[in-house]
């Protein structure tokens, strides 16, 4: 049983009830955002989640799914807008989750360097770089490595760039699930 009522009731009313029954226009769009991602697109995801911010413009699980698309597009400074601006809320931890990857990203699209605190530097530059164009499995790869070196690197900035990048590609992606389970390995 989702919802009911006794008694008779006024016209507005049962009209209310069930307009509440039924998803909205911005849980449809919310939806097949998040589908979309699954897929791995991301172009049709961010279309899906701008539609989803028109009708619910407070709405914190589209502005995620948006953060998600245009990060997984490249559109970093894009991305990295909405996740510092992220409004407290259920998806709060997930946008904070994603947070140290995008910054690291915007750093290295920059032309800012990492290199000089550790001699693994280089490589998780190279392995952000590689996150820019698309090439997860080498980001990860080279994330790992790195992570072999060192599990606190910078911090554990390779831990949680790798824990966004596994985010990223969502739970029921296959190479997302290989991977996680190889950091759980070299972590524990």
């Amino acid at each position: 049983m989702v919802a009911e009522f006794a008694g008779v009731q006024p016209e507005p009313r049962l009209r209310e009830f069930i307009r509440n029954l039924a998803p909205s226009p911005a849980d449809l769009a919310l939806e097949k955002g998040f589908s979309l991602l699954g897929l791995q697109q991301a172009r049709q995801a961010e279309l899906a989640f701008r539609q989803a911010l028109e009708a619910a413009p407070e709405s914190s699980s589209a502005q995620l799914g948006l953060a998600k698309s245009l990060l997984l597009q490249a559109r970093i400074a894009e991305g990295l807008n909405i996740l510092n601006n992220f409004p407290p809320s259920r998806e709060y931890n997930a946008a904070q989750t994603l947070l140290p990857l995008a910054k690291a990203l915007a750093h290295v699209e920059h032309g800012q360097s990492f290199v000089g605190v550790s001699e693994l530097d280089p490589a998780f530059e190279n392995a952000l770089r590689l996150a820019l164009r698309g090439n997860y499995e080498a980001a990860m790869d080279g994330l790992l490595d790195i992570l072999r070196e060192d599990k606190r690197y910078r911090d554990g900035l390779a831990r949680q760039a790798m824990v966004a990048l596994l985010d990223l590609l969502g739970d029921e992606n296959p190479i997302a699930r290989q991977y996680r389970n190889e950091l759980a390995t070299v972590l524990f």
